[in-house]
């Protein structure tokens, strides 16, 4: 499944149901999905494998071990992960 800033547009309540109702759909028929996104948080939480690009390459690749956690959003370690893909981001100038 592809999703191009699915979530975008949404505001905060809805985005997060769309990203619970994903994560349910993963679990139910376990599939390849690809989304792209500009929020870091939500990265976090969908990604497996969080995937940083800039100038049409690969920059950063960090393995997730949260994910799968609906919960994660009200732990300390989601913010702790989410430094570490922001740290990643100022590395690569993307920031």
């Amino acid at each position: 499944m592809l999703l191009d800033e699915a979530t975008a547009a949404l505001d905060a309540i809805t985005k997060e149901h769309l990203q619970n109702l994903l994560l349910r759909i993963y679990y139910q028929y376990p599939i390849t999905m690809v989304l792209v996104t500009h929020s870091i948080e939500e990265a976090v939480f969908l990604g497996q494998s969080i995937v940083i690009m800039g100038e049409g390459r690969i920059k950063h690749r960090i393995e997730n071990p949260y994910f799968g956690d609906k919960d994660i959003r009200s732990k300390l370690e989601f913010y702790s992960i989410c430094t570490e893909v922001r740290k990643r981001l100022a590395e690569g100038g993307v920031l």
